[in-house]
Parts: C-alpha cells; sequence; structure tokens
C-alpha cells in the first residue's frame, strides 16, 4: 500500500493469461494492452502466460495461480466466444467456488455502447475461487480495453464509492480461516486425547516391566 496525498494507492497483484490458438507475447495485442493498464494504475503484474485454447491446461495454469498468496487477481483474456474452441468460461464454471454474474452483465450492458448487439457473443465472466478474483475477458483489444476502463480500473481501486473489490480481498478466504481454525482445533483436541491414553497406560506399562524384572530376579535366584 502506497500513501499519496488525498488518496491510498492499494497496489493489487495480478497474474495475466491470455487464451488463444494463434497469438504468441510478441503479437498479443490484448495482453499488452492489460499489461500497460495495469502498470498505469500501479498495480503489480506477477505473472503472465499465453496458453492454447486446452482445457486442461487452462484448468491447471489458473488453479496453480488461485494457490499463491502473492497473487489476487487472475484476469484471463480470449476465449469467451461461442466456437467450438471458446471454454474458457467452462473452465471458470469448474472451478468456481462463487460466481459474480453482475460482471458480465454489466459489461455487456457496457459493451453494447461500442459494438451493439453483438455483445451478445461474448460470454465474459467472473468468479471467487480461494480468495482470488478470476476475471474472464474478451480477446479483442476493444474488449479487454471496455472491461478494463469501465469496470476493472475502478473496482480494483481502494478508494472507489460506495465499494469496491479490493475491500473485499481481506474477507474472501474467512471460510478458510474458519476451516482452519476448526481443523487445528481437532488436531488440539486429539493430541490431548492422546496423551490422556497415554497418561491412563504408562503406568501399568510401567508396572508390568517392572514385575517382569522381578519374575526374571526371582527365576535368576532359585536357578
Amino acid at each position: 500500500m502506497v500513501n499519496y496525498p488525498n488518496k491510498i494507492i492499494m497496489q493489487v497483484n495480478i497474474a495475466l493469461l491470455t487464451v488463444t490458438d494463434t497469438r504468441t507475447i510478441e503479437n498479443d495485442k490484448s495482453g499488452e494492452i492489460l499489461v500497460k493498464k495495469i502498470s498505469d494504475q500501479k498495480h503489480n503484474l506477477i505473472d503472465r502466460k499465453i496458453v492454447k485454447d486446452d482445457k486442461k491446461e487452462i484448468k491447471k495454469i489458473i488453479l496453480d495461480w488461485t494457490k499463491k498468496d502473492k497473487i489476487d487477481v487472475i484476469i484471463t483474456t480470449g476465449g469467451t466466444g461461442l466456437t467450438g474452441r471458446d471454454i474458457t468460461p467452462e473452465v471458470l464454471e469448474e472451478i468456481a467456488e462463487k460466481k459474480i454474474p453482475g460482471f458480465g452483465e454489466l459489461f455487456r450492458q457496457l459493451s453494447y455502447k461500442t459494438i451493439g448487439t453483438s455483445t451478445l457473443q461474448s460470454r465474459a465472466c467472473a468468479i471467487l475461487k480461494n480468495g482470488k478474483y478470476i476475471f474472464a475477458l474478451p480477446g479483442s483489444s476493444g474488449g479487454v480495453t471496455d472491461a478494463w476502463d469501465m469496470i476493472l480500473k475502478y473496482q480494483l481501486d481502494i478508494n472507489h464509492k460506495p465499494c469496491n473489490f479490493v475491500e473485499l480481498l481481506p474477507r474472501l478466504k474467512e471460510k478458510y480461516m474458519k476451516l482452519n481454525a476448526v481443523r487445528a482445533m481437532l488436531i488440539t483436541s486429539l493430541i490431548i486425547i492422546i496423551l490422556y491414553i497415554m497418561g491412563l497406560f504408562l503406568p501399568i506399562i510401567k508396572n508390568t516391566k517392572e514385575s517382569k524384572f522381578e519374575n526374571f530376579n526371582n527365576f535368576e535366584y532359585i536357578v
């Protein structure tokens, strides 16, 4: 977090994934637009990858990123259309813990002003997974520009009122915090029970050993 006069800059850590069968890092125009916009807003680009429209590979990369504490937000671009190779929304559907339906709804509403009814072909969407925001944006330069300039620019700004995504980041893992607390309590209880049982049986074991030792001594004496 960086303090500026009359403004707080909360630097969000972002991972960027371009889903495409044709582009590379060198000609990934939509990805480059997002890289610049992320930098302009003083956020941190933690990782960037390009992957083919392969469900297994897309899922693997996203799930790996959701396990990294240093990543807050995952943005994908591409694969949100209607063709047979467009599968990004299906991947998010499979891994979603919670959906953010308002993101896709708002994106299409705003995009309508730019491309009219063609916005119906976009399946842009957003979910929550393991305390991370995951946004699936179109692969077009216009689509990522609209999504960032009209939605993400504001929702990833801690100063945006009346509310924003950033201020919720510390609370997104509340479920996991509760589960960890329950798990810790169960482990502690188990240890206490084990120690209690050991406390009951140790004297018996000790007496048994002493008894065997006495019997052995008596046997030697008799012999």
